[in-house]
Formats: C-alpha cells, structure tokens, sequence
C-alpha cells in the first residue's frame, strides 16, 4: 500500500475557471484520505512533523473543513518559524493565509499575504519563487472584488514564474488567474460605460403614459408575442408595486392577461412601435452611426448566449431587432447590461435575500461584499469569450461614445 504521505501527491485537483478556487476531482478519495492521515500519529521529527500539519492542513481547505485547516496549519507555521528556514515560513504563512480568505477573513488574509510579500523579497533563496506569494494574494483580491489588484497581482505571478522557468503548470495556473481577473475587470469598466450610455439615450423618452414606461425594456419580447410573467418579474424585480401597476396597465387597456404571461393591445403596440422609433432616433442623434461599436458588442452579446443566471439576458439577446446601427448598439448594451443585473440577482437569491433586503445592507457588509464579488464573477461570461486585447478595444470603443 502506497504511504498516505506519498499517496497525498497523487489526488489530483484542479482549478475553476470563474472561482479560482482548487477542489479534489475526487472528493470520496480525499476525504478518505484526510480520515487516515488524521488518525496517524505525528512524526517525532520536527520537518516531517511540519510536513504531516501541510498535508492535512491543505487538504483539509480543499474540502472545506477549515477549522481543521486552520488548525493544522497554524501548527505548521509554528514549527517552520521555530525550527525551519525563512523560505518555510513564508510558505506556511501563505497557506494559513489562504484558509483565512475561504474563511471569509479577508482583511487579515491580506495582512499575512502582504507580508509573504514583502519576506520573499528579502529572502535570496526565494526571490525567484516571490510569485507563490503574489499569486495567492492576487487570488484573495479576487475573492473580494478588487479586479484590478487581482490582475496586477496575477500578472507579476505569471512574469517571475516565466523569468524562473518554472513548472508549465504553474504558468498556465497564473495564465488562467489572470484571464478571469482580467474578463472579470472587462465587465466592472463595461458596467461603468452602459450604465453611463443606455440612460443618456433613454432620459430622451420622458413622456410616456402612466406605468407604460414598465413595457419599455421587455418592448422587444412583447411585440413578438405573449411575454411570461416570469420574465416580467425578473425585468422589474426591484419594483415595489408592480402588480398595481400591471393591474393599472390591464385596466386602461395597455395590456391583456394572458395565461401567466401578458401581451400587447392595439394601442399598446402602436406606442411601443413608436416608443423604438424614437428611441432608434435618439440614439443616432447622440452616437451617429457606430458601426464599429455595433459589430463589437454584437459579437460579445452572440458569444455569451447561455452564461447569464437568469431569464431576461437571454430573451433580450435572442431578438435581433431592424433600424439603424445605433438603435441596434443600444438594444445589445441593454441586453448586456441585464446581464449584469441577472448575477446580481443571482448573487443575493445565493445567499437567501430579498430585493429589499439586498437594498438594505451596508456598503461595508460583508454579504454584500461577497454578492458584489460573486456578481462581477457571472457578469465577466461575456467578457471572458473574447481575447484580452478585444475586451482592451470593447472598453475604449464604448468610451468614445457621448453621452
């Protein structure tokens, strides 16, 4: 039987994509693992006592039992401050900062990873190997949000690990955290730009009968057919009275029930027509013809079919609408930008809010922090299928437009 210190090197784990967290690809396996190695008894000699703490310990945050990861690794740091090298240190230190960012921890995962930091630049012998130090820190800006940190600190991991010839999966590991943490800071400067664009065309359109204002976003799904209130809900899930308002709308004869969907009167859908037309002209008025925009964001909004975590991307999305290039453009940074809203709405269902609980927390709660965080994650899908250099053109050719 293979030494279950030898045995730990073989469970093979791998990275997600959008988390950036490591898990076991064989969680039964490692957990059987993590029962044994618990139950041996630790090792007399101090370095491999050290050694028997890590494992556990690291396995121990892998399958999220942090309070034994916890311990287990503040065990490991102190036997490398009193009896290792500095280098150990500063790797024990790393990995019990990392089980104090999955603890939610972050302020004091940063102290310690900012301190590896600044340790392994003193240290000659680890010099070469400071991108542990970077790219674990950069993991826990990315775990709080903080997009620009994370990439700055995922591309310094990546160029020491390539001026050090380190292990190519090493590489594509710092290669794969700064994609997301780039795609992810893509969508925080697209947020910036929509939500700065679509409200200078649509503060053109202010005289609209009363509640029709509410058919405006979903015009393209309800002059198609019966819309479901499903849809309906999710376009204005942060509206109080919405049922009084759709109950005003039936009544005056904007809108017919039907089923669980609503769908347009005569009337109604006159106004909508005349609602895009207008829309279409004030958007040209302000951007012209932007054709560059218009082929860009198209090809983001076609690439993300399929990614958002709700129901109003993808019916938006899937309506190609006619009219001029910059009506278009403003229909697609719509869809975009409900892409967003979508995670948003993900986010704070994920950790068992309401809509007016959402709006009740603090700018400096830490569920709000984790919901801010795990939205930028979801609204980076788009901005993830296309090359760096595109979302660096996407971003530019937004903000060159007026508003």
């Amino acid at each position: 039987m293979t030494p279950p210190h030898i045995e730990f090197y073989t469970l093979a784990f791998s990275m997600d994509d959008e988390t950036l967290q490591d898990s076991f690809d064989d969680p039964a396996a490692a957990s059987a693992w993590l029962r044994r190695a618990l139950a041996e008894p630790l090792p007399a000699e101090v370095g491999e006592a050290r050694q028997h703490h890590t494992r556990i310990g690291t396995a121990a945050r892998m399958l999220r039992r942090l309070d034994i990861a916890e311990q287990h690794l503040t065990a490991a740091l102190e036997l490398a401050e009193r009896h290792g090298r500095d280098e150990d240190a500063v790797f024990a230190r790393i990995r019990l900062a990392h089980v104090f960012q999955w603890q939610g921890r972050f302020d004091e995962a940063l102290v310690e990873f900012d301190r590896c930091i600044e340790d392994s630049g003193r240290i000659g012998s680890l010099n070469a190997r400071k991108y542990f130090a970077f790219q674990h820190a950069g993991k826990c800006h990315y775990d709080t949000g903080n997009w620009e940190i994370a990439r700055s600190h995922f591309a310094m991991a990546l160029r020491l690990r390539l001026a050090s010839d380190a292990d190519p999966e090493l590489i594509a590991s710092s290669s794969q955290a700064l994609n997301a943490a780039d795609a992810c800071f893509t969508g925080q400067l697209a947020a910036q730009e929509l939500d700065r664009l679509i409200p200078a065309v649509r503060n053109r359109i202010s005289d609209l009968p009363c509640h029709t204002e509410l058919l405006v976003d979903i015009r393209r799904p309800l002059l198609d057919g019966v819309v479901p209130m499903s849809l309906v809900r999710a376009v204005h899930r942060y509206e109080t009275k919405l049922d009084f308002a759709l109950e005003m709308l039936v009544g005056d004869g904007w809108l017919l029930r039907r089923g669980d969907g609503v769908a347009l009167t005569e009337r109604s859908r006159e106004l909508l027509s005349d609602v895009s037309q207008r829309l279409d002209a004030a958007a040209t008025e302000l951007w012209g013809e932007p054709t560059e925009q218009l082929a860009m964001v198209e090809h983001v909004v076609d690439r993300a079919s399929g990614t958002s975590a709700g129901l109003v991307f993808d019916a938006l999305a899937a309506r190609h609408p006619a009219g001029p290039a910059a009506g278009r453009l403003l229909d697609r940074l719509g869809a975009l930008r409900y892409h967003r809203a979508d995670s948003h709405a993900a986010a704070w269902q994920a950790e068992g809010l309401t809509a007016e609980g959402v709006r009740a927390l603090r700018g400096s709660d830490p569920v709000r922090r984790r919901i801010e965080a795990a939205t930028g994650r979801v609204a980076a899908r788009p901005y993830r299928r296309i090359e760096p250099e595109q979302r660096v053109r996407l971003i530019a050719a937004l903000h060159a437009l007026p508003s």
